[in-house]
């Protein structure tokens, strides 16, 4: 999985959400865009199981990530969840312009927080049908 998120108690409750779920998951953190940016375009990146993106975070947006991930061949079958403290319906439009998989908003509490993770997970790991190679990426 690859996570754009610069909050490290954001990153901590994936981690912990993590932990949960029933296989290992692979993580790959950044905390800025232009990294994540670089990093989708080198042949030897690896495709993840899921895309997780923070919108706000240094360097621009994570709406930017998103647009290059479904812009990409290889990427685009993906799924790219968004996790933001917005709710501003303008830009969760975008994202779903952008062909997010799903927007969610971020929960203030950690517990709360924990649990919307895991539920991301559970869906996108355990009830969804992916396409291969990204069903392949599960560790375990």
């Amino acid at each position: 999985m690859v996570v754009l998120e610069d909050c490290d108690e954001d990153f901590a409750t994936v981690k912990e959400a993590s932990t949960q779920w029933s296989q290992p998951v692979r993580i790959t953190r950044f905390t800025q865009l232009q990294p994540a940016l670089e990093a989708i375009e080198q042949e030897s990146f690896e495709p993840p199981v899921l895309f997780l993106l923070d919108l706000s975070v240094p360097g621009g947006s994570g709406l930017e990530l998103l647009q290059a991930i479904k812009k990409h061949a290889r990427l685009r079958v993906i799924p790219t969840v968004i996790l933001s403290t917005t709710d501003n319906p303008a830009e969760i439009r975008s994202c779903y312009k952008a062909h997010a998989n799903a927007f969610h908003m971020k929960e203030m509490e950690t517990p709360r927080m924990v649990n919307l993770v895991s539920s991301i997970f559970q869906y996108w790991l355990g009830r969804v049908r992916l396409v291969d190679p990204a069903r392949n990426l599960l560790r375990g």
